[in-house]
């Protein structure tokens, strides 16, 4: 009995360990499967999440590949999610990753242009003066800005010649702007200031350049000219850019999608076959919303045929949160008992107050907004007639440079990516 006892323990015992070594072998496979599940839902999902993206990365053995992967994936979160994460990567990754972060540097989003400038300075890249400069000729002023401000902090003098050219902008910041870093590495003051010619992208359509604002700049420039025509050395051209063109092949590509409109009916992005879109993503209480309003309503009054502008409203997004202060402010009610039906009047009464000619279609959830990352607000995609995203900025901007950016959206991509650098 003792026998057949103990052989009955030393079964148990054996069970135990196949148990233990099953379990030790499930935890040690685990990991793997459930990081390559992850890593398959975040790179082919519409939209993620930054944390973990950023975590999925840090554990990965090759996260170099992974960051090329999220790039990849023509999605505008995937992409600014692997941007995102070299700005805390260690040097050498970032170094590896120089050919994304140079296409990423003239790429139709301009928070990806902002974040792969800002890489390129804080790894001392000698490639930043050449980006820099490349921005100075886009159709976005924001941009020009953009690249002036970068250009600034490398403080090469041969290119003086470069901003003297770009006193002549037709925006009056980035001329004032332009006079600024002349100023700063000249020690030369003509007396002009930013702060006195700041222009607001968000006016009224009808709206020009006061005279005073243009006389003061020409006045800062002839003084500049003159100066450099007595002081320029015998090398006085700027050279010439040097830098690769990016492919355009694999630019953000808008997948199709479906929305309501205020009448209740299904709206899709295919609807709009062979026309350039706007995507205009807003909400009732945004204030810079309001403002570019006006502009957008010209835009499409002056191409009915070729431009369709569909505003995607986000009121509704996040209205479970007590905290969301605006959307209570904008409703006068707590988000949990604000009805769809009150959202859909707001939205109504503007468009009729207003005068809206484009159609709104509504987005409660930010479904669509989340794959756009067009919360921040207000988001603009100008999408080409293939679908590929062709320009894509937060904030409003002036009829004069949406007219400019349409007629970019309406070339191919790889001829505007030349006229970018030349």
């Amino acid at each position: 009995m003792s026998e057949r006892l103990a052989q009955i323990r030393r079964r148990q015992r054996l069970v135990i360990w196949f148990a233990l070594i099953f379990i030790a072998a499930v935890l040690v496979l685990l990991s793997p499967i459930r990081n390559q599940l992850l890593r398959y839902a975040v790179l082919h999902s519409e939209t993620v999440n930054e944390d973990i993206a950023k975590s999925l990365i840090q554990r990965d053995h090759h996260p170099d590949i992974l960051i090329s992967q999220l790039w990849r994936t023509r999605k505008i979160p995937q992409r600014l999610a692997a941007l995102d994460y070299l700005k805390t990567a260690p040097k050498s990754l970032v170094q590896s990753e120089t050919p994304l972060i140079s296409e990423a540097a003239l790429d139709p989003d301009a928070n990806a242009r902002e974040r792969a400038l800002g890489l390129l300075q804080s790894s001392r890249s000698p490639r930043l003066l050449d980006f820099a400069r490349a921005q100075l000729s886009d159709a976005d002023p924001q941009i020009r800005l953009l690249g002036l401000n970068y250009l600034r902090a490398t403080e090469n003098k041969q290119m003086i010649p470069v901003l003297l050219q770009t006193l002549n902008d037709p925006d009056p910041t980035v001329a004032a702007t332009a006079d600024s870093v002349l100023r700063l590495w000249t020690g030369n003051d003509f007396g002009l200031r930013v702060r006195d010619i700041l222009n607001d992208p968000a006016l009224d359509p009808s709206a020009t350049i006061e005279p005073d604002k243009l006389a003061a700049i020409r006045t800062a420039a002839n003084k500049w000219n003159s100066w450099w025509h007595t002081n320029q050395s015998n090398n006085t051209a700027a050279p010439p850019i040097s830098i690769s063109l990016p492919s355009r092949a694999e630019d953000p590509l808008a997948g199709d999608f479906t929305l309501k409109n205020l009448a209740g009916q299904s709206v899709r992005l295919s609807d709009f076959k062979n026309k350039i879109v706007l995507l205009n993503f807003w909400t009732t209480w945004c204030t810079a919303c309001q403002e570019e309003i006006p502009n957008l309503i010209a835009l499409q009054k002056n191409h009915p045929n070729d431009l369709v502008i569909v505003a995607i409203s986000l009121d509704g997004v996040g209205a479970e949160d007590d905290d969301d202060i605006e959307f209570k402010n904008a409703t006068n009610d707590s988000p949990p008992n604000a009805t769809i039906a009150r959202i859909h009047a707001t939205i109504a009464r503007i468009v009729q107050s207003r005068g809206i000619n484009y159609p709104i279609l509504l987005d409660p959830h930010g479904v669509i907004g989340a794959r756009f990352n067009g919360f921040e607000l207000p988001t603009n995609v100008l999408l080409d007639s293939n679908r590929v995203v062709r320009r894509r900025f937060i904030g409003a901007r002036s009829l004069a440079t949406l007219e400019a950016m349409l007629r970019d959206a309406s070339f191919p991509a790889q001829q505007t990516a030349a006229l970018t650098t030349r």
